[in-house]
């Protein structure tokens, strides 16, 4: 009741205070607007803060009277107040965390649940590595997912992941054996293709092995699936490269060449190499190649292929004297092999032995038996006067 003036009628006025201050709110809820504070007959209306929603309870209250008369919060049925009550949203935040799962682990606090408060940790799966973004995040009251470790509203970025190279160990070929990766380089997923080499073939048939990087970093065949123990086993081509021949001399391999084969070369006894290699391995090609430089052998005069070329040696034996004898001629100098045709001086006459000798292949001449004497009558008589005599030394007319 509000005092009046002295001549002015009886009236009554709402008091400002009838009902009591509004009771203590949960934390999930506010109040949104009051009609009239809390005079009798105001309307305060409630409902969920963000995040939560509706369960039960007066979503708003009139100030009203009990029966003591007294101030209070009513329903607006005229009943006591209902007390309001919410749940958490499970689906306040997105459930798409705009993540690559394949590459990122998630692990929420409440599984299956994207509520306010709801916190997500992030990691890179086996065979990834962290690239940028937060492993961290809460489901913030506004709806939007945002880093853990602050207070901040501000939208985070999620962990991002990318494959670890090298994942898988490169695989340790044998000579004959090639691999081709496919994908990226030996990470997880990526396959690699295991072929022979030019001039190997695999043993089983096999032209191809295919092993793909698993996640515990071993290789696995693709088409059993089991663990890889051996890889594509490759073989040297058997007589990938012809025979080789030298003339004069040896090679160490008379057969064709299987691939990668080495053959060393030397001339006989007797003759010298004039141009090309003392050894030759059977390349690519089905071409003989030098051993270090991996140049295809070739003749450098233009010719067809030679790999070594020997000559018979000009002066294998020393030129032959004999006492007594001459050389008439030689069938080839005096290489290994020519023959030397004796005959005796003039003045001589032969006594015994062999007039040919050969050049061995010591160095000397064989069978050097030709023996000369000196003719009895190589000079006639002296054409004297009758009363000179003449003595003649060892009594003969022999050359000397």
């Amino acid at each position: 009741m509000t005092p009046i003036a002295s001549g002015e009628p009886f009236r009554c006025v709402p008091t400002d205070d009838w009902c009591p201050e509004m009771p203590s709110i949960p934390s999930f809820a506010g109040v949104l607007n009051v009609s009239e504070g809390r005079r009798l007959g105001s309307v305060a209306w409630l409902a969920c803060n963000q995040g939560y929603i509706y369960e039960s309870g007066d979503s708003s209250v009139v100030c009203g009277s009990n029966a003591s008369a007294k101030g209070e919060w009513l329903s607006p049925f005229g009943g006591p107040q209902i007390p309001l009550r919410c749940s958490k949203d499970p689906e306040h935040c997105s459930s798409d965390l705009s993540i690559d799962n394949r590459s990122v682990a998630v692990n929420l606090s409440s599984p299956g649940e994207y509520s306010f408060d709801a916190t997500v940790h992030l990691s890179c799966a086996p065979g990834f590595q962290s690239v940028y973004g937060d492993a961290s995040m809460r489901c913030s009251q506004r709806g939007f997912w945002v880093r853990n470790d602050t207070n901040s509203e501000v939208v985070t970025q999620p962990l991002r992941c990318a494959k670890v190279q090298n994942w898988c160990a490169e695989p340790r070929l044998a000579p004959g054996q090639r691999f081709v990766v496919h994908g990226g380089r030996l990470s997880l997923g990526d396959s690699i293709t295991i072929r022979c080499e030019e001039g190997y073939e695999d043993a089983g048939g096999q032209s191809s092995q295919t092993l793909e990087c698993g996640v515990d970093r071993l290789w696995r065949d693709v088409v059993s699936g089991n663990h890889a123990i051996s890889f594509l086993e490759c073989y040297p081509v058997a007589a990938f490269c012809p025979a080789v021949t030298v003339t004069r001399g040896t090679a160490t391999l008379s057969r064709p060449a299987n691939f990668s084969e080495t053959i060393s070369l030397s001339c006989d006894v007797g003759s010298q190499g004039y141009h090309g290699w003392p050894s030759t391995v059977c390349g690519s090609g089905g071409a003989y190649r030098l051993p270090v430089t991996n140049q295809i052998v070739w003749d450098p005069v233009g010719s067809s292929p030679e790999h070594l070329a020997c000559a018979a040696e000009e002066r294998f034996c020393s030129p032959l004297s004999s006492a007594g004898s001459r050389v008439i001629s030689y069938t080839d100098t005096v290489r290994l092999g020519s023959q030397a045709h004796l005959a005796c001086l003039p003045g001589f006459v032969q006594l015994g032995g062999s007039s040919v000798a050969s050049c061995t292949s010591n160095g000397s001449w064989s069978n050097v038996s030709l023996s000369c004497g000196t003719t009895a009558s190589w000079c006639p008589p002296l054409n004297v006067s009758s009363n000179a005599n003449v003595t003649y030394s060892n009594n003969t007319l022999s050359l000397g």
